[in-house]
């Protein structure tokens, strides 16, 4: 969880969106975006420069401003172009500020929902085990944390599973 919810997997998921945006675009015919510049920018998913994009955001006053600045700077030059890497123009393009957030945000919780839906099953398997192995085992039930009659472990397990 703590790699999954980690400054690096946030802003590499930012990139991986603002790569699919481009590559969308490109496959809709937006003018200007080549299957060169989406290469560029795949390269530098994961290489993310915190203080240049630190610097940025000092400047900027705005995360995602910032984080578009930075990736941008890493982004080889494929035409020489003075102000701006051809595929640092392409970055974010025609998307606002809650298309990485909200979108990032997103990628992050399935990510880590399916960690847990993976140690739940892991957990309910225990679970289940525990109450076949002392299945036949008597024990004492209670109702509002009272003392009440006489019951087998497996269906005192079971209401709590259920």
């Amino acid at each position: 969880m703590r790699r999954i919810w980690s400054e690096q997997a946030k802003f590499s998921t930012w990139r991986r969106l603002w790569v699919a945006l481009a590559q969308a675009q490109m496959e809709l015919g937006v003018p200007g975006i080549t299957p060169k510049m989406i290469e560029a920018m795949k390269k530098k998913i994961n290489d993310i420069d915190f203080e240049e994009a630190e610097k940025q955001e000092r400047l900027l006053r705005h995360d995602v401003m910032a984080h578009i600045h930075a990736f941008g700077r890493q982004v080889p030059d494929t035409n020489q172009i003075k102000l701006k890497t051809e595929a640092a123009r392409i970055i974010h393009f025609g998307a606002t500020s809650c298309f990485v957030q909200d979108n990032g945000d997103l990628c992050l919780m399935k990510e880590g929902g399916d960690v847990l839906k993976g140690k739940l099953l892991k957990l309910m398997q225990a679970l289940r085990n525990n109450c076949l192995e002392y299945h036949r085992l008597p024990c004492l039930g209670y109702t509002h944390l009272q003392p009440a009659q006489l019951t087998t472990y497996k269906k005192k397990k079971k209401k709590k599973i259920n």
